[in-house]
């Protein structure tokens, strides 16, 4: 098996939530579709019907695989282009951005932050839009 064999491009074209898969299409192979290849997990950050991302498939053929996830591109560009912004990004609407030069924690365009337990404010708390 050659290494393009193993390392592959793709399109999402199908989401199993209940196994943790999803099924793709590789343009470059005659639009050929997979079975359902296993989503890595180091987070519950399922991809989107319509998304490229990288695959990863073992030696003894494309039935046995994995989902590498989405990868950046012309057409799906980081958020924030700065490496020292953490971003979390949910949806187009919604998401958490972590700023390491000034220790800042910031939930863009959240309609509610819900907190279930206890919260501890060491600091001032003050209503309208921050600076």
């Amino acid at each position: 098996m050659d290494i393009n064999d193993v390392i592959r491009t793709g399109i999402i074209d199908g989401i199993n939530a209940h196994e943790g898969t999803v099924r793709a299409t590789f343009p470059d192979r005659d639009d050929d579709v997979s079975t359902d290849i296993a989503l890595m997990c180091a987070e519950q950050n399922f991809p989107r019907v319509g998304d490229s991302a990288l695959f990863l498939f073992l030696p003894n053929g494309t039935e046995q695989g994995f989902c590498l996830g989405r990868y950046y591109h012309d057409g799906n560009t980081p958020p924030i282009p700065d490496q020292e912004v953490y971003v979390k990004k949910f949806d187009e609407d919604l998401s958490v951005q972590y700023d390491y030069r000034n220790k800042e924690l910031t939930i863009v365009n959240a309609k509610n932050v819900v907190i279930r337990g206890d919260l501890y404010v060491g600091g001032v708390i003050t209503s309208g839009e921050s600076s």
